[in-house]
């Protein structure tokens, strides 16, 4: 027969034992965090107790915004799904969806993660979402809201929810933030620190919080274009997103550069960023960034080499020429 009055007291030796031993978790374990963000709520918020980067992982749930009993006409409607859609430090933005004004869905999001595809059950879709992360930067004190798409005022029908595991991951910060006067990798070829580039990887060292990576002189002038602008122009908010009447030059240089490296004909070179430790505000936008002696640039950019010049000839006076056509030796 099972004895409450001893179990209690098994229970406080326990208790006190720990206290005299002490019992030591892992780090990890310490750090760690559990967060559900239910299909019922519009709107989760978590703060974060720390400066860091934050790891946002699924490890298990699934949501279902529309039953078929709330549109029996529209199966295509029906479903579970992971995805969340975060916004970090602001409210969320009710003004997308095609039933807006009345009945308006988030959008203009910051970060999301998990999978929009609806699949049938939600074994199916939980099994998808496992493992599926974000990370983000937090402040001490900052915080995100994590929410399920689906019609302000029409969450009360939802079933389900996301569970998340949430992790500081890193003492750096070398992600990407969605403030366009916050740049890392300033310069670099591809989306800031991500080298989401063809051919040009950028690696990220969490000792040092240096990051490893490439650049060229139509990387510099893309960059600068698209913060001058307000991340308004051509390729700037994302692949063919933007003004076309706007850094669309400097895009094709970009383009053109990565292109002619990948053939043998070198117009980029390796670069070091940072370093980037948890906190910073990212790099100095007005430094004066220029190809390195010997580089190979297009004769018209050629003011961006240290000397403000370059070799454009050879020894008997002939204009320097590779597959990509002619260019300039910086000097």
């Amino acid at each position: 027969m099972f004895n409450l009055r001893k179990f209690k007291w098994y229970i406080l030796i326990l208790i006190l034992m720990a206290g005299l031993v002490g019992i030591v978790l892992p780090s990890s374990a310490l750090a760690q965090e559990e967060l559900f963000v239910s299909a019922l709520a519009e709107g989760t918020t978590f703060i974060a107790t720390s400066t860091g980067t934050y790891r946002f992982m699924i490890t298990g749930g699934a949501s279902e915004v529309c039953p078929p009993e709330a549109a029996p006409d529209h199966p295509e409607w029906w479903g579970w799904k992971t995805e969340v859609l975060i916004y970090k430090n602001r409210p969320i933005d009710w003004s997308g969806g095609p039933w807006t004004p009345e009945h308006p869905n988030p959008a203009n999001w910051d970060f999301t993660v998990g999978d929009s595809n609806l699949q049938p059950t939600y074994e199916e879709a939980e099994q998808i979402g496992k493992g599926m992360f974000v990370d983000i930067h937090l402040q001490e004190n900052e915080y995100v809201i994590l929410v399920v798409n689906d019609s302000k005022g029409y969450f009360w029908d939802n079933s389900g929810g996301v569970y998340f595991s949430i992790s500081i991951v890193s003492l750096c910060d070398f992600s990407t933030e969605p403030d366009i006067k916050i740049q890392r990798c300033f310069g670099g070829i591809g989306t800031q620190c991500e080298g989401n580039a063809p051919g040009t990887p950028f690696t990220k060292d969490e000792d040092t919080c240096l990051v490893y990576g490439w650049m060229s002189v139509g990387s510099i002038l893309h960059d600068r274009c698209c913060y001058e602008t307000n991340n308004a122009g051509y390729w700037c908010p994302g692949p063919m997103q933007g003004d076309p009447n706007l850094c669309a030059d400097e895009w094709a240089e970009a383009k053109f550069n990565t292109w002619c490296t990948r053939i043998g004909a070198p117009r980029q070179w390796q670069y070091t960023f940072g370093p980037y430790p948890s906190g910073n505000t990212g790099d100095d936008t007005s430094q004066d960034l220029r190809a390195p002696v010997g580089a190979r640039v297009n004769p018209e950019y050629q003011y961006l080499c240290p000397s403000g010049s370059g070799r454009c000839k050879d020894a008997k006076g002939r204009p320097l020429w590779d597959i990509c056509g002619f260019y300039c030796e910086c000097q």
